[in-house]
């Protein structure tokens, strides 16, 4: 049987990478709970995948381990396999993904992604209503409380609104068919004399 894959990017996701990118070593502390997220996939039969540029050169791959081991990650999690590529997976775990679902991303909303790192992109700004079901699908409520965040939606078109069509008068529509009881009698074919 072969096991289901999950992949889970390095500097923003497991490593907190607050202090950004440096070459030859790793700084920042862990995001709190990866590793018990790790180990609860691999229990639940997932193989668990690190990808990270830093896993470009064996060096990378090195401070990742010795990341790892600096943290006290457990054994299984400091066996994962770490690559620079990314990985066939069912799921990709990155905080700087921007999940497509067919609407493309407009140039705010990408200019936006790129200054806030880490911050959910705009198709997720908001809550699901709690009274979602069924028969009330649920749709996103915005929040106050998040970063003004550019429209997902291009801007809309400006077409002129155009008139409703107007019905010709009754004198023009088809004759009404009379009742039964008022149309003549049927003309046989053939004339008598």
């Amino acid at each position: 049987m072969s096991k289901k894959h999950i992949a889970i990017d390095f500097d923003g996701v497991i490593n907190s990478y607050r202090s950004g990118w440096h070459e030859h070593r790793i700084p920042d502390p862990p995001n709190p709970g990866a590793f018990e997220f790790i180990v609860r996939c691999q229990r639940a039969g997932y193989e668990v995948v690190i990808f990270s540029t830093r896993a470009s050169s064996a060096n990378g791959v090195r401070l990742i381990r010795e990341w790892l081991a600096l943290h006290n990650a457990p054994s299984s999690v400091c066996e994962v396999f770490i690559t620079h590529q990314k990985p066939a997976a069912m799921v990709y775990i990155d905080d700087r993904g921007y999940r497509f679902s067919g609407i493309w991303p407009t140039m705010p909303v990408l200019d936006w992604l790129g200054k806030n790192p880490g911050m959910r992109p705009p198709t997720f700004v908001g809550t699901i209503r709690p009274d979602a079901s069924l028969s009330n699908p649920p749709s996103f409520v915005p929040r106050d409380d998040l970063p003004d965040v550019p429209s997902l939606a291009p801007p809309p078109l400006e077409v002129e609104a155009e008139e409703e069509p107007t019905l010709p008068p009754p004198s023009l529509t088809r004759p009404a068919i009379p009742p039964p009881d008022a149309r003549p009698a049927k003309r046989s074919r053939h004339r008598r004399d």
